[in-house]
């Protein structure tokens, strides 16, 4: 099994190391915007004073204000945005978390993303993406088989694309086979429409019709689609709403899922598996705990779903009581 969060962060010694390079590339970008902001703060001033002391025209105070501005601009872009350092970050940490995290082995590649084909055919989306962009792809088949990358899916033209998913999504292979197929998505018209409204909603036209599996609190947050309800409160049981709930709450994220085939797809929107900040050190523990409690959810959630699928599988069936 997964091992524990406390088990995980126990062992965060054994990353930090891999991090420090990183480190000392973000303590290097901080000094140099500290040094470029006193230079321009320095000559700002300067400038100022020449215009005091020869009584300039007052519209010099605007020039100053505007070529100001241009360079903070300037120097925010190149310093407190250093795209490349955070992708590298984020790369060293999951390569190096990953072997914590799970009990089994993975292949990382960072420069790769699951296949456009299968956020279509997870069914999740109103519109079918046309275009996606991602990376720091994760591949297991052995314990458990699934695929996993960070994901930005748009629709639209070239020319006129909009995003429709930008987060982590899973695709994992299960045991049973679910038929027929089921649809959580988040309800974000909860509470901003009317009753007449969220009745229009729940009649999509693409998925069918939304169905309520007598749990006001996971009804009031998703939207369930199936042909046959009763089927999807069988599958969807108490344990799976509370874990859904709790990750929804802990994060803020927008949890999508599905159940097809064999295979169940997770999609967290709006749900970075690490937030990098160039003004926490590379080090920080509090990254290892963000993956953690983000990347871990989904495998953990289907690798009981499994387990109970082989205990049911498994137990011997009861001998029929023809007492009347």
């Amino acid at each position: 099994m997964i091992p524990s969060r406390q088990e995980i962060l126990s062992r965060a010694g054994e990353i930090q190391p891999a991090l420090l390079p990183l480190e000392e590339r973000r303590l290097s970008v901080i000094k140099s915007a500290k040094y470029a902001f006193v230079a321009l703060l320095a000559s700002l001033v300067a400038y100022l004073t020449l215009v005091i002391l020869f009584k300039l025209s007052y519209y010099h105070f605007a020039i100053a204000g505007g070529i100001t501005t241009l360079l903070i601009t300037w120097i925010y872009r190149r310093f407190f945005t250093d795209e490349q350092l955070a992708i590298d970050f984020k790369d060293t940490l999951f390569k190096e978390a990953l072997p914590l995290m799970l009990p089994f082995s993975v292949m990382f590649e960072p420069q790769r993303h699951i296949p456009l084909n299968y956020l279509q055919e997870s069914e999740l989306f109103l519109h079918f993406p046309s275009s996606l962009n991602g990376g720091n792809a994760v591949k297991a088949q052995k314990e458990l088989t699934f695929l996993y990358s960070e994901v930005e899916a748009y629709v639209g033209s070239p020319d006129n694309e909009f995003c429709i998913f930008d987060g982590m999504f899973y695709i994992f292979q299960t045991i049973k086979e679910y038929k027929p197929s089921i649809q959580i998505i988040p309800n974000h018209f909860d509470k901003k429409i009317t009753t007449i409204g969220r009745k229009i909603v729940e009649q999509s036209s693409f998925r069918g019709k939304a169905g309520r599996l007598f749990d006001e609190y996971f009804d009031e947050k998703f939207l369930v689609f199936c042909q046959d309800i009763l089927y999807a409160r069988q599958i969807i049981n108490q344990e799976i709403r509370q874990a859904l709930l709790n990750f929804h709450q802990n994060t803020g994220a927008s949890i999508y899922m599905s159940f097809k085939g064999k295979k169940i797809y997770i999609g967290l929107h709006n749900c970075p598996p690490v937030s990098f900040s160039i003004s926490k050190p590379c080090t920080s523990l509090e990254y290892l705990e963000e993956v953690v409690n983000k990347f871990v959810f989904p495998i953990q959630l289907v690798l009981e779903i499994n387990q109970k699928q082989k205990e049911k599988e498994m137990a011997p069936k009861e001998q029929p009581n023809w007492d009347i």
